[in-house]
Parts: C-alpha cells; structure tokens; sequence
C-alpha cells in the first residue's frame, strides 16, 4: 500500500513538473518572439515619416483644436486651407478620408499629441507599436487554437513578411490597428465557439465596433467572413449534433452590441471633434466602403477577371510588380523584386491550405473563409492594390504555420526517429529564422541603406520646421519653400503647430508669378528680398538638396527644382543648419537671409559685338559670376589685366552662367514662341512645330528632334524638364520617348510614354528601374537626371503613331522644354577688377544683341556702356 501511495505521489510530482517545463517551454516561445520581434520591428527605425502619417497627424491636430477652442473642426480646417500654402496641401475631401472616415488612428494620434506633442518619432513608433501587438495577437491564436508551435511559427513567418514590417513602420498606422483588431475579434469568436461562452463573442462584437470605428475598408470584410462561418457552421451542425452553434439570440445580442459601441464610438469622437455625426457616418460610408467595396466593378470579362487574380497571386506569392510597389506617397519605402510574403513561406502555406481543407474543424473553416473571402473580394469585387492585403498577413502566417508542422510530423513519420524530428524541426525553424534574418536584413541594408530608410519627401521637415519655429516668430518673417514635393507645406503646416507663417513656393509662387520669370531674376530676387526685409526681420530658404528616391530617375517628383538664382545671389551664404540622412548624405539645407547678408553686386548690360563698357570698383577685387544671354560665338571679355573666353556657340534660348565652382551651368529652353526655333534644332525628321502651344506633329508614322548641348567643360549633370504628352490616337498607338547620347551615335533611352487615347499616359516605363507608371501624375511632367560627364550631349523625342500630335511643354501650366547642364569651372581664372575704373570690351561673334550679366562680392558700378 505504502508503494503504490509512493508511486502515485511519484507519477503526480513528475506529471506536475513535465507541466512546469511546458509552461517553461511556453513562455521561451513567447520571450523569443517578443526578442525577435522587438529587434526586426523597432530596430532602425525612421526618423521621418510619408505623408499618410502627415496627413492623420494634421487632423489630430485640428480635432484637438477643435475640442479646445470649441470652435467646429471644419472651420478649423478652412483656417488652414486659407493659410499661405494651404490650399496647395489641405483639402475638405482629404479630411473626409482622414479625420472623419478613419477616425480610430485620428484619435491614437490625437491622444499622443496631448500627452507627448507633434512628434514624427511618436507616431512612427505608435503605428510599428501596434504591429508588434499583432504579432502578439497571431501568437497567441495559432497556439489557442493550434498549438503553441503553430503560434511561434506563426510570430516568426509574419515576421519574414516584406509587407508587414514596412507598413508597420510606416507611421500609417491604420493598417496595424485594422490588422490587430482583425486578429483580436478572431481570437475572441473562435474562443466563444471553442468554449462555448457567450461572454467571448460579445467581446468579439466589441472588437468588431472598434475595427469599425477605425474605418479603413478591409477591416469591414470581418463581417462577411464570420457570417460564412456561421453559415457554414449552422449547415455542418445539422449532419454532427457535437458541433456548437449559438442561438439566434446570442448572435443577435452580439450584434446589437456591436452596433451600439461604434454608434457611441462615433458619438463620443463627434462631440471631442464638434462634428456632426451623421457626416462621419456618410463620409466613412463613401470614401470607405462605398468607393472601395461598391463603386468598383471590373469589366464583365473572365479575362479580365482573370488578369486580375493573376495580378493578385503574383503580388502575394512571387514578385512584387515595379508597378504595385510601394512607393513613398503613402510610405517611405519600396517592395520591388520581392513577393509580399517571403519565398520560404509560399509553399507551407499551400500545403497548410489543403490540410486546412481536409481537415476541417472548427478554427479551419474561418481562416479558409478569411482568406478566401479576402482575395475574392479585392479580385473581381474591389480594385485591389498591393498594400490593401496587409490585413490578410496573420491568416497567411497561421496556414503557413500550419503547414510547416504538417511537413514536420510527416517527415518523423517516415522514421520513426525522435532525433530526427527534432533535428527536422530546429532546422526548418532555422530555416525560416535564416529567411527572416535575411529579408530583414536586406530591408534595414538595401531599402533602408540608400538614404537611411528614410527616402520619403518629408525627411528633415521636422527639424526645419522646429528651427524656423524657435527661432522666429510668424509675423517677423517670410518663408520660401524649395519644392512643393520635397519640402512640403502640410509637413511644415504640423511641426510648426499650424502658426500663421508666410510661406511662398519657389518655383511656382516666388521664381514665376512673383518675379515673372527666369529672365533677370537675380536682380528682381535682390529687389524683393530687399524690399521685404523692410518691413520684416527674416527670410527663411528651405531647399532640399541631393535627390530623393534616386532608383526612380525621372520625376520633379523625386528631385528639387532648381534654385541657381539664389546660389548666384547668395554665392557665400552658408546654411544655418543642414540636415543630414543617417547614412550622412544632406538631405535639406535651410538658409536665412536678413539686411546685413551679404549679396553679390549684379551689373546687367546689353552688349553687342565689339561693345565696351566701364565698372567702378569700390576696392580690389574679383569678377566672381559672368552670365550670357542670347546669340554669341566664342564670347570674349577683353580685360585690362585678365580676359575671359567662352569658345562655344551660344544659341538664343541659352543662357550661359559661370560661377567659378562646380555650380556652373548652360540652361537651354529652346524657343517654341519664337519663329527661329529651328535654328536651335540640329537634326530632325518627319516633323513640324505648332510653335505657340508646344506641339509636334508628325509627317509620317515616326519622326524625331534632336536638340545638341555642346560646352568648353565637362557636363557633370544634366536635368532635362519635359512636358510629354500625346494627343489624337484613337488607336493608342501614339509613343514618345527620351534619348540621350555623348556621340550622336549610341543613345540611351531615358523614358517611353505611350498614349491612352485622351491626352493622357497610358504607360510610363522608366527603362533603368524597368518601373512602369500607368498614370499621368502630377500634370505628366518628367524632370530627368543623366550624368554624361562628357563635353557634348545630345538630346533626342522620338515620336510614333498616326496620326501623331504630342507635346513637349505647356505654356499654360508653366511646364518648360528645359535643359540644365551642371559643370565644374573651379579651375577657371577670375576677371580681376582694381579699384577705381576698369574698361573691358565685348567680342559676341555675331549681330544679335547679348544680355551679358557681371557680379562680384565688392561695391560694383557700371558707368557706361557702348
């Protein structure tokens, strides 16, 4: 008797201590996870975010206002849009979609900026934050339901996801709230039904109000997919009394929970917001729901269809289109060459799928309909695109966890050899470890290595915007803005806390509508600075300098506009604070400017061939900038101690500036206005010009233009601003494309557009990257870098189709035919000025009249010319 009591004590102790080492076993799993997932989630993370975290950002900010002042967050929002800027960044739509439509990651964000303040850091973290939650949440599904391998696996394959760690790091963090209130009322309806506890499924109606109340539209795919499995359930218990359903009372109490919570939801954010609800409602209903799940139906083709699901099937499980990449718009980075779930993953899921599929029990049946429903639905249902299926990573991970345990178990099986199941197991959990590692690491070296992971337009705004805004108050300055892409306004607008600055737009709002222009704008720009300095303290520049997304050559997208007027202005003025991409690279440079800048002293004279004229010079000096403009032939300044020699032929749309640095540039706008364009012209074919709107026409089915770019220096840059459009092609036959060559016998395509029959691209194809656009963005304007590094270009359109009409420039829009060589003249010797009067003399080499333009950092004085 002694003995068995023993035996028994001995048998309960050691059951007690094998269910320890599980627990034990357990929580590793969990602690490992969290290691793992902490370092691929938080580790390098941006400092900067893309405009989707810009954007909620922004209305958090107005809401919060709104609750503040108690003022209407919409008049709010109209303040803004009137501000100087606004109109070009805020819109009442864009807040539709933002502030009243997705109203949860609204919130998030407003609740941290009440707490911590505008910061890009907070809300990058607040959105990966939520991601590495999801993962909890996936952990814990695949081993309640599964077992607690199934969850690990399930963490560490979502992990090796492309998709899923760059949009959780994105600052857009809607997507990880959808997907991680997605996996939670899984979680909570599958446990109901597993226990049968009526208190988990309405729980799980909680969590469906509040996936609800964040708005995005494939958070809404949750209720189609649980009433295919009640459905499917119902069907399946009539055949096996064992399987539990609940009564229609249940369900129903469930619901109306659920319809409760998201109206108190949005009642309660409505009345913090001063909104009507009934507009959130209606918003959330057509610019969520309706637009993505109602207005879209492809056309009624199978082949259609079926390119789609095509599309769809590539873009999961084997390469991510250069076309369906990710690219900054939205967030900072791109997914080209890779599928949105890593290689090793593709096939355990198809294998986890039919197991799924023959097994059947109660957890299967839901994530079949989950991802079934998903594709299906954004397949002939919804215009998908590739970042919609970011909800559809957990139940991809779970099968695909699934189905690796399935191989795992087989393989023991074919030997019954408990050492080579483990040595099975640890190996392909290395294996998918050493996928993840290396997907992880080529993201934190490849995509993040080119600018620090921070390659978006907005890097930098946040500590521009938080200098200009320490350092200044609204009223006392003015502030210009490089580029509406690059240094934009609703960036600045948010980290400047919406104070009432000033802003103009170089190009647009300064260069053009301001100064009228490129002709003589250093001398107007000095004119205007001047003339707002007396009556404010401060000019603020804020210019981005190198370029962004530099593996997409070709958009004004991705490059600053040019800004030499102010170099030649300010040819010495340093920057007061530059702002650097971690891997060292600058990525914007902000200048100031007050009364007691220094300016280079401009002299501009009409010359004509054999002209002279005198300077009076304050003190000994140097001529440091020479400009010429207009028709010359091996220009020659003759001077008293020095002479100058530019032994090029100038054409009339040239204009020649040296600058003594690498600065130095030929700017070529041919002249389409003008009646001797084609003088400018040095070869074409099959084709005329409508000169007073910018269009060629064709006198064939193919024709060109070549335009030559000769220089004395070598060319180190070229930006060559085109305006490509084609136009009459009923057949969508019409192309024009891009070359360029340094022999004018080998050229390289730049780009090819081909016509959509309307006016508009059909297709873009950058031939470097092999990325093809589908639409005209941004007015169709293509602003494209090559680095000849030779002393001769040429730059050729070719144009296809009949009949065949495109464009090059649009006057209307301000879109010039431009090129911009770049040339080092370091090397170059300065014209020297003594003081007191100096003579020179002009040999042009032809009849024309040149607008010649001299300056130097000492008092300058023209006292005449002849």
């Amino acid at each position: 008797m002694k003995r068995e009591k023993l035996f028994f004590s001995c048998k309960y102790i050691f059951m007690q201590y094998e269910d320890i080492s599980e627990k034990r076993k357990e929580l590793l799993m969990l602690v490992l996870l969290l290691i793992i997932s902490s370092y691929f989630l938080f580790h390098k993370l941006p400092d900067e975010m893309g405009d989707d975290a810009v954007s909620w950002s922004n209305s958090a900010m107005w809401i919060n206002d709104a609750h503040a002042s108690g003022r209407p967050v919409l008049e709010i929002l109209q303040d803004a849009i009137n501000s100087p800027g606004g109109k070009t960044s805020f819109s009442v739509d864009a807040f539709y979609i933002t502030g009243m439509a997705t109203p949860l990651w609204t919130i998030v964000l407003a609740a941290a900026q009440k707490i911590i303040g505008n910061s890009a850091f907070w809300t990058l973290f607040l959105s990966t934050f939520f991601g590495f939650l999801t993962i909890i949440a996936v952990y814990f599904t695949g081993r309640e339901f599964y077992s607690k391998e199934v969850g690990f696996l399930s963490g560490i394959v979502l992990l090796s996801m492309l998709l899923f760690a760059l949009i959780s790091r994105s600052g857009s963090g809607f997507y990880t709230l959808q997907t991680f209130f997605f996996v939670l009322t899984v979680f909570f309806f599958l446990k109901a039904h597993r226990d049968k506890k009526k208190n988990y499924l309405l729980l799980s109606g909680i969590s469906i109000a509040i996936l609800f109340f964040n708005g995005y539209p494939t958070g809404f795919i949750i209720l189609p997919v649980l009433i295919l499995y009640i459905f499917v359930n119902f069907v399946r218990s009539f055949r096996d009394p064992r399987i539990f359903r609940f009564s229609s009372k249940n369900y129903l109490l469930a619901g109306t929970i659920f319809v409760v919570f998201f109206v108190t939801l949005i009642d309660l954010y409505s009345l913090y917001s001063n909104l009507d609800s009934r507009m959130v409602f209606s918003s959330m209903y057509e610019t969520r729901i309706n637009s993505y799940l109602g207005g879209y139906i492809p056309p009624d083709t199978m082949e259609s269809k079926l390119k789609i699901a095509s599309r769809l099937f590539t873009n999961v499980f084997l390469q991510e289109p250069a076309a369906d990449s990710l690219n900054g718009a939205h967030i900072q980075l791109k997914i080209i060459r890779h599928p949105i779930i890593s290689p090793f993953v593709s096939v355990p899921f198809f294998i986890g799928l039919v197991c799924m599929v023959k097994r059947k029990n109660f957890a299967d049946i839901l994530f079949i309909g989950w991802i079934g429903l998903s594709l299906l639905i954004f397949t002939f249902f919804s215009n998908s695109s590739p970042r919609t299926l970011f909800f559809t990573t957990p139940v991809i991970a779970i099968i695909a966890a699934n189905g690796i345990i399935y191989i795992i178990n087989w393989l023991s099986l074919q030997n019954n050899n408990k050492w080579l199941k483990k040595w099975i197991s640890f190996s392909i959990v290395l294996g998918i470890a050493l996928n993840a590692y290396y997907i992880q690491d080529e993201m934190f070296n490849y995509f993040y290595g080119t600018m620090g992971g921070n390659i978006n337009r907005f890097y930098g705004m946040s500590e521009a915007a938080s200098y200009i805004n320490k350092n200044s108050e609204p009223e006392k300055i003015e502030v210009v803005l490089g580029d509406r892409l690059l240094t934009p306004y609703d960036a600045f607008y948010f980290y400047t806390y919406g104070k009432p600055y000033s802003v103009l737009y170089w190009w647009d709002d300064l260069l053009y509508k301001k100064l009228g222009g490129r002709d003589n704008a250093v001398n107007k720009l000095y004119s205007w600075e001047t003339q707002v300095l007396s009556e404010k303290e401060k000019i603020y520049y804020l210019f981005s300098v190198g370029s962004r997304y530099n593996e997409i050559p070709g958009w004004n997208l991705w490059q600053q506009v040019e800004w030499s007027e102010f170099k030649e202005l300010h040819p010495d003025l340093q920057p007061v604070r530059t702002i650097f991409f971690p891997n060292s690279i600058p990525a914007l440079q902000l200048y100031e400017v007050n009364r007691s800048t220094p300016r280079n002293n401009h002299i501009t004279i009409d010359v004509q061939d054999k002209s002279d004229f005198i300077i009076q010079s304050a003190s000994d000096g140097y001529v440091n900038f020479i400009k010429i403009k207009g028709a010359a032939s091996n220009l020659t300044i003759l001077g008293e101690i020095r002479n100058f020699t530019l032994p090029i032929d100038i054409l009339p749309g040239m204009e020649v500036s040296i600058t003594y640095n690498e600065n130095s540039r030929i700017l070529f706008e041919p002249l389409f206005l003008n009646k001797s364009y084609k003088n400018e012209i040095y070869r074409e074919e099959n084709i005329y010009l409508k000169d007073n709107i910018g269009w060629v026409g064709l006198n064939g089915t193919s024709g060109y233009v070549v335009y030559e770019l000769k220089s004395p220096y070598q060319i180190e840059r070229l930006s060559i601003r085109s305006n490509p459009r084609v136009f009459n092609d009923i057949e969508k036959r019409n192309s024009v494309s891009l070359y360029y060559s340094t022999d004018n016998k080998k050229f390289v395509r730049v780009y090819e557009i081909k016509s959509d029959g309307t006016g508009n691209w059909a297709v873009y194809r950058d031939p470097i990257t092999g990325a093809a656009f589908n639409d005209g963005i941004y007015e169709r304007e293509s602003y494209n870098i090559i680095r000849p590094k030779s002393s001769m270009v040429y730059i050729m359109f070719a144009f296809e189709g009949s009949p065949g009409e495109a464009q090059l420039w649009s006057p209307d829009s301000q879109h010039s035919l431009m090129f911009d060589a770049k040339m080092d003249t370091s090397d170059e010797s300065k014209l020297k000025l003594k003081k007191g009067l100096n003579r020179f003399k002009v040999r042009t080499g032809t009849n024309a009249t040149v607008k010649l333009t001299i300056a130097a950092d000492i008092d300058i004085l023209l006292i005449n010319s002849g």
